[in-house]
């Protein structure tokens, strides 16, 4: 998924994509709705409460024309049961959700006209995002009083007609999920660092799945110049409505790091394995200097490994690499859910790991000591020797 593009889709590209905002088009579908009742192409009990206000709000308007299309897609097209007031409580509940969104968008506009940082913060997600990428636990009332902190503030504004999304909810949902997925391998990981930890107890605190989504396109007058845009409205699993101010979005720089802490918390592992099983081989006269030079191995070579016996000063340097991957395989038995690791042996002693590690989406390379900076289409072995320039 390219997030540059959703992130534009929220702020800019939904801008006037409201469902049927042109008066134009509203009479066009009313007229053809019309028309095929009258051609007898919507079901005779639809037809019969074709008397202009079908959904009882006082207008005879396109809202009436998509009700009674709706009817007619879903029990003569989609061949399911649905009564006329099964539609209109299902309408009813989209319009209540309409009100509930619009009502929290107002709040955060009406603050934003009044110069109100917390009210801003409170009918939006970005106390919850200050807190999850600044990995502080300040209340809503410290971060308005906080200087850095400034409103914009606007004279008018006017709300227009929200807009549904079902792919982009889809993809939001899914994000969400990853994240917390990510945030509760961290937590699990008694080797992960300890500001790891707490940005991922953050991010399990204040991440909540999300159940609905409007755009809604917003017209703003600020110092005589006017803006247009569209603001994301966010629902819940508690049913709680706010504006979207970059939480999610956000999640998308989480993941990634999570997944590079994680993977260089791998190739810390594998380096303390190396290290004992070095050591090891030392304790038994090994000369384990016969090692020296730089290896790569897949994660296949650390499954069905046998332990090398009766190891000593004749120990052969094919021995000795067998009795390394059996004993990586010890100290570290999740090596072999690794794409590859390189590693640098010198002088008897582990110098440098690199590992590759695939996700879902994407391939990452963590490396011991740190390299904070691996260029995409860098290979495990170069980062491994990047690494050992560090150590």
């Amino acid at each position: 998924m390219n997030h540059n593009r959703k992130t534009a889709l929220i702020f800019a590209a939904l801008l006037g994509a409201g469902v049927l905002t042109s008066c134009g088009g509203d009479l066009q579908q009313a007229a053809d709705t019309r028309s095929m009742v009258a051609e007898q192409r919507i079901m005779p009990a639809a037809a019969e409460d074709m008397r202009g206000d079908l959904n009882g709000d006082g207008a005879q308007d396109a809202a009436d024309a998509q009700l009674l299309l709706q009817y007619y897609a879903e029990n003569t097209l989609a061949g399911n049961s649905l009564t006329w007031d099964q539609l209109l409580g299902a309408a009813s509940s989209e319009a209540a959700d309409q009100a509930a969104a619009k009502r929290a968008l107002k709040r955060y506009l009406d603050a934003a006209a009044e110069g109100d940082t917390l009210g801003m913060i409170e009918a939006s997600g970005l106390g919850d995002l200050l807190r999850m990428t600044k990995g502080n636990m300040k209340t809503n009332e410290e971060l308005a009083a906080d200087d850095g902190l400034t409103v914009n503030k606007i004279d008018s504004y006017t709300i227009g007609e929200p807009k549904t999304d079902a792919q982009m909810l889809k993809e939001y949902q899914e994000e969400t999920e990853k994240a917390l997925e990510e945030a509760r391998a961290v937590v699990a990981d008694n080797k992960a660092a300890a500001s790891d930890i707490r940005t991922a107890f953050l991010t399990l605190s204040m991440v909540k799945p999300l159940t609905k989504m409007y755009a809604f396109p917003v017209t703003l007058t600020q110092e005589g110049k006017t803006t247009e845009d569209a603001v994301l409205m966010t629902c819940d699993e508690k049913g709680e409505w706010r504006v979207d101010a970059g939480v999610v979005t956000s999640l998308v720089r989480y993941i990634t790091k999570a997944r590079k802490s994680s993977v260089n918390t791998a190739a810390k592992t594998v380096y303390n394995a190396v290290s004992s099983a070095m050591t090891d081989m030392d304790s038994q006269d090994v000369k384990v200097k016969l090692l020296n030079g730089d290896y790569i191995f897949t994660g296949a070579d650390f499954e069905n490994v046998t332990q090398q016996m009766n190891l000593g000063a004749s120990t052969t340097k094919e021995q000795q690499l067998a009795q390394l991957k059996y004993l990586i395989s010890k100290y570290f038995p999740t090596a072999s859910e690794l794409g590859m690791i390189s590693v640098r042996l010198q002088d008897g002693i582990c110098i440098a790991v690199a590992v590759q590690k695939e996700f879902s989406d994407d391939i990452l390379i963590g490396t011991y000591p740190r390299v904070e900076d691996i260029p995409e289409g860098m290979s495990v072995t170069e980062a491994m020797q990047k690494a050992a320039e560090k150590g």
